[in-house]
């Protein structure tokens, strides 16, 4: 058979799909892969992770995970995919201007190919899409490993530079698999690189001078329970900013927990208040460039200490996130937490700049600050899909 369904309950299987990645593309000088425990607690059958003695990825409970692997004709495995059904992401609450029901939407992720193997990479596409059609999917979202929180995007532009912790990097040749299977580039994803000595980021950063509200960090982790609060009070801003784009869901404590404790260094996470107004009614969140230890770790956690290191003295970083209240929409509370960030990067870590990245092309709002703090944008990546579903 050219295309293999793996059992999510065989650690055979399972270790097949998460090392093949790097046996396919992890020569590329730029590659960097996700380490190997984080993608086994994502798309192993619970069982599986009992006897392993992990704890099952609060992202991926209740999510419905096919794995796929598509050989040559000498059986050698040259592709991978995940088709993975959200009911979740599917049913949060979002505003008409998404532009697509996501109640009839689901995602192909974990995606990896060698070169040359066009009629297998399709045969396998094909068969993640039977999968999720006898699910009821009628829209697929590709690449995308579940929400934007755990992967999504095709490198589409930029290929010979390194990328920016923590978007992903492809081969080229993966555009044409796409596209040469039907699948179109719906959703870009904007990049903008702000140079700190640009006249328009000068008066970016002049304008916003005086400050429009309290800008303060997150709390340190060594104090518990005001980090668990600050965390769960920024995934309550996620959660109500949010519902204008398509690709993020509603998240539980599990998952801000999950997600936050290992990453959030917390000298890239600011909140917003304002006289009168009870807690923080913003936020921004970023990240220094963490590529070179995740690419140095090939599949393994990398240290925590060399991660710390890395965000005291940043070679690049960048804010990923931002949000403001929606009532409060309209007031310059978002640019001034933003500046707020671009202003610690280049006077205590002496940047030259930093990145605004990991944009929607549908907030018209996030490009709009890019480009009014001298941002040049690019994009660089897409979330492709494709209607499964006969007319």
């Amino acid at each position: 058979m050219p295309v293999r369904h793996l059992s999510r309950a065989s650690g055979r299987d399972v270790d097949l799909f998460v090392k093949l990645e790097r046996k396919l593309v992890g020569h590329h000088a730029l590659f960097v892969s996700e380490p190997d425990q984080v993608v086994i607690t994502r798309v192993a059958d619970p069982a599986l992770l009992k006897r392993r003695g992990l704890r099952q990825s609060a992202f991926f409970q209740g999510v419905g995970v096919e794995l796929l692997v598509a050989t040559d004709s000498g059986g050698k495995p040259v592709a991978r995919c995940a088709a993975i059904d959200n009911p979740r992401w599917r049913n949060s609450p979002r505003e008409l201007g998404v532009g697509f029901d996501t109640r009839k939407a689901a995602f192909i992720g974990y995606f990896a190919a060698a070169p040359g193997h066009l009629t297998e990479v399709r045969q396998m596409l094909r068969a993640a899409e039977r999968w999720l059609k006898r699910r009821g999917v009628w829209r697929v979202i590709a690449p995308c490993n579940g929400n934007a929180l755990v992967g999504m995007g095709l490198l589409t532009a930029g290929f010979t530079e390194s990328p920016m912790f923590p978007m992903p990097w492809n081969p080229r040749y993966y555009v044409d698999y796409f596209e040469r299977s039907d699948y179109a580039p719906r959703y870009p994803i904007w990049t903008y690189e702000i140079d700190f000595s640009s006249p328009e980021y000068r008066r970016f950063k002049r304008v916003l001078s005086s400050p429009r509200c309290h800008v303060r960090p997150i709390s340190k982790p060594s104090d518990k329970r005001a980090w668990r609060a600050d965390i769960d009070t920024l995934r309550t801003l996620f959660n109500r900013s949010f519902r204008g784009e398509w690709e993020l869901q509603e998240f539980t404590q599990a998952e801000f927990q999950e997600w936050a404790d290992p990453l959030l260094p917390e000298n890239y996470v600011l909140f917003a208040s304002i006289p009168n107004r009870r807690g923080p009614v913003g936020f921004a969140v970023g990240f220094p460039d963490w590529t070179p230890q995740f690419r140095a770790s090939r599949g393994a956690p990398p240290p925590r200490a060399d991660l710390r290191r890395a965000a005291n003295k940043p070679q690049r970083a960048g804010v990923i996130g931002g949000a403001l209240l929606r009532s409060l929409k309209g007031q310059q509370f978002s640019p001034t937490v933003a500046a707020e960030f671009f202003r610690r990067m280049e006077e205590e870590y002496n940047l030259p700049g930093a990145l605004y990245h990991f944009i929607n092309h549908a907030n018209a709002a996030s490009r709009g600050l890019g480009a009014a703090a001298g941002g040049r944008g690019r994009i660089l990546y897409h979330c492709y899909d494709k209607i499964i579903r006969p007319w």
